[in-house]
């Protein structure tokens, strides 16, 4: 079972939700640190594709719906307002990891670590043209995916956490898939087409999957802010 490539897939996913849960329970800020160290992971080792379920899988976009399931939890317990600063660190994330590793990365190694420098520059290279890419999806479709929710949510009031939550992601995770595997690998992979409806299907499963995790989070008061009601 643990060399299954499916079971890694799998475990990656709920791996990510169970972890935006816990670190929602300490505090949000603490969350917002964890969103910084995932995305940073989405655009690193993100990128490996794997084959599993009989389809080849980039594990990045079967985490990503982790990203969404952030944002929704935020929206829905804080507002608009607050999902966005989520967004604005993703969005720094994306811009600051490509640069700071290609000028870190400028540098001549020395001759016995030229080959860890080369194999660092060709995963941090890769990773330029799919920050832009990653920059472009989380401005259009995250930022889609925060409106929508709050729209959904203004119409259904408390009711229907289900519905906002897999409704925006779905609509949100299609966009972010067109947008982002056409600027990152447009003239570059021969079968996008069929990488894109799978990269699509398998985010779609995991907007489905996360659904117990928002409400669990809904439910959950972060130990900061059961501390300030203490103290109040």
């Amino acid at each position: 079972m643990f060399e299954s490539n499916e079971f890694w897939i799998i475990a990656c996913v709920l791996a990510s939700y169970f972890a935006v849960v816990g670190f929602y329970a300490i505090s949000k800020q603490a969350l917002m640190i964890f969103f910084g160290i995932f995305n940073v992971l989405l655009i690193t080792a993100g990128l490996n594709i794997t084959n599993a379920f009989g389809l080849e899988i980039m594990i990045g976009s079967a985490m990503y719906a982790g990203s969404f399931l952030v944002t929704d939890i935020i929206a829905e317990k804080y507002g608009k307002a607050e999902a966005k600063k989520f967004l604005y660190i993703q969005v720094a994330t994306f811009i600051i990891i490509p640069i700071f590793s290609l000028l870190m990365l400028s540098a001549a190694p020395v001759s016995y670590s030229q080959e860890t420098h080369d194999a660092i520059e060709k995963t941090f290279s890769s990773s330029l043209r799919i920050g832009v890419a990653l920059v472009a999806t989380v401005v259009i479709a995250q930022g889609f995916d925060i409106w929508f929710f709050h729209k959904i949510k203004q119409m259904s009031g408390e009711r229907f956490l289900w519905l906002r939550n897999n409704l925006s992601t779905a609509v949100s995770q299609a966009i972010d898939t067109v947008v982002f595997w056409g600027i990152a690998f447009y003239g570059v992979l021969p079968n996008l087409l069929e990488l894109m409806l799978v990269a699509y299907f398998v985010k779609l499963a995991g907007a489905f999957l996360d659904t117990p995790f928002i409400y669990l989070a809904k439910k959950i008061i972060p130990l900061d802010e059961k501390r300030e009601k203490a103290l109040a």
